[in-house]
């Protein structure tokens, strides 16, 4: 048994060394200068771009020969020719030969690994025709090899005309490629990013989206190369997984067909959960519900359309001694190719209803106009708001419609009815009861059509309106008390 281990150590001792004189032999022959001179010629050759770079210089990563390039920045158009459309800045790029056309001094990529970057993409409308015309640059007619590519830490920002867009944080995973990156026979992904965040204009505030996202896709090349059929399709949003299918036509001279279908079969989500914590903080209140939904997606890449429905049954929401469950809330949205779209939402069950419609164009600077109706018992508010009335009876309505056109504020306009209130307000040293009212307004001005209370044992009655100022509010009441015990407002001794 001993024998038999030392030979073992020393066939494995022979092939080390094999290996080590084949990498070694391939360091000494690999074409360093010329890799340095084909990198700047090739950037020199790219029209409306700057590309750069800290150092290029040949590395060794285990066993791979390859060249490392550090600090490269990239920018469209270049310099001096106008706002940056895409800004990239990369901290390092291994790029990985294959060993064995080393010996010929022949340089053939095998793999690439991209560490550190941030991408800032900026919508600046229609792009200015192309210097040179079509075709023009680095790589035109060109089909460029990489079986492998491996990522990590990756950051990407979009942003609009108006400073919308999405934040991708610390993107990492790896895309494998059979054939030329234009015309892969068959293709794989693997990937996830642990935050997404949703910027809705240059002046508002970034708000968290459920993360972590994660998509693991593969497709294969069929009918001779015209479209790549996905053979696996699994995306995540936190504890919430879609299967993928469908297919991307690829038509000669024309840009990519999606045929795409995102599903997702009834599966439970809950405020508790990691990915919906940020949003959750919003309310007091926890809900737990059965979530499913269908998302198609067709035609052109560049403009495509898009349906979709998800479905809520039941959703069941809790707040201290608040407890009740709607039956099902359901919405669905189309998006056309000129990207107008139509919205619509329904909820209903333990008295409440609630109706949304919604339609506009999701272009920067689009208007976006609907409705907005709400009933119910008054006592399902309760928890939900922080520093709200607590009630104990009585029903509420609201109805509003609202126009937005950013970067305008959106303008609402609402009427709110309770009938037969009664509860605590804050504020307010006595019990509500018999409370009636209507009011409607807008953002400036609140209109008081009518409001009768019995605040402990006083009785009153109000009309007027209020109206919103800097820096402060003005109101133009007629009140009447038809009783009023002072002793019940005295301040305790």
């Amino acid at each position: 048994m001993g024998r038999a281990i030392r030979i073992g150590l020393i066939v494995a001792g022979s092939l080390l060394g094999l290996v080590a004189v084949a990498v070694l032999a391939a360091w000494f022959l690999m074409p360093k200068d010329w890799i340095d001179q084909e990198a700047r010629r090739q950037a020199a050759r790219i029209q409306g771009s700057t590309v750069r770079w800290t150092s290029l210089k040949p590395g060794l990563s285990w066993l791979s020969l390859g060249a490392r390039i550090e600090g490269l920045y990239v920018r469209q158009p270049a310099e001096g020719q106008g706002d940056a459309r895409l800004e990239a800045r990369v901290q390092e790029i291994f790029v990985s030969f294959k060993l064995l056309p080393l010996f010929a001094r022949r340089v053939e990529v095998s793999a690439a690994r991209v560490s550190g970057a941030g991408i800032a993409m900026t919508d600046r409308g229609v792009p200015p025709p192309a210097a040179g015309g079509a075709g023009s640059g680095a790589g035109a007619g060109l089909a460029f090899i990489l079986p492998r590519l491996d990522f990590d830490g990756i950051d990407i920002r979009t942003r609009d005309l108006l400073g919308s867009g999405v934040d991708l944080r610390r993107i990492a995973g790896r895309a494998e490629f059979d054939g030329s990156l234009d015309r892969a026979r068959a293709l794989r992904v693997v990937a996830h990013c642990d935050s997404l965040y949703w910027k809705p204009s240059a002046r508002e505030a970034r708000v968290a989206l459920p993360a972590p996202l994660g998509i693991d896709a593969a497709a294969e090349a069929r009918d001779q190369g015209a479209k790549l059929q996905v053979t696996r399709g699994l995306v995540t949003l936190g504890p919430l997984r879609s299967d993928l299918s469908g297919e991307i036509r690829l038509p000669k001279g024309a840009e990519p067909e999606l045929s795409l279908l995102l599903t997702g079969k009834p599966q439970s989500a809950r405020s508790s959960d990691e990915a919906f914590r940020q949003l959750a903080a919003l309310s007091p209140a926890a809900w737990n519900t059965t979530a499913s939904w269908e998302v198609r997606i067709e035609g052109n890449a560049t403009a495509p359309i898009q349906t979709g429905r998800l479905t809520l049954q039941p959703l069941s929401v809790t707040s201290g001694k608040n407890a009740f469950a709607l039956d099902q809330a359901a919405a669905s949205w189309s998006v056309n190719a000129d990207k107008t779209f139509t919205a619509r939402a329904r909820a209903g069950g333990a008295g409440l209803h609630l109706e949304l419609d919604a339609s506009g164009s999701t272009a920067p600077g689009g208007a976006t106009n609907g409705t907005l109706f709400v009933s119910g018992p008054a006592t399902r508010l309760n928890g939900l708001v922080p520093d709200a009335p607590t009630w104990t009876s009585g029903d509420l309505e609201c109805r509003a419609s609202f126009s937005m056109r950013p970067p305008a504020p959106p303008v609402i306009h609402w009427n709110v009815k309770g009938k037969n209130l009664s509860g605590t307000v804050p504020g307010l040293a006595r019990p509500v009861s018999r409370l009636g009212f209507e009011v409607d307004g807008d953002d400036k001005v609140a209109s008081i059509r009518s409001m009768n209370a019995a605040v402990g044992s006083t009785t009153a009655s109000i009309t007027g309106a209020i109206r919103q100022g800097k820096p402060l509010g003005t109101a133009t009441l007629q009140a009447t008390l038809d009783k009023f015990v002072a002793e019940e407002w005295a301040p305790p001794p």
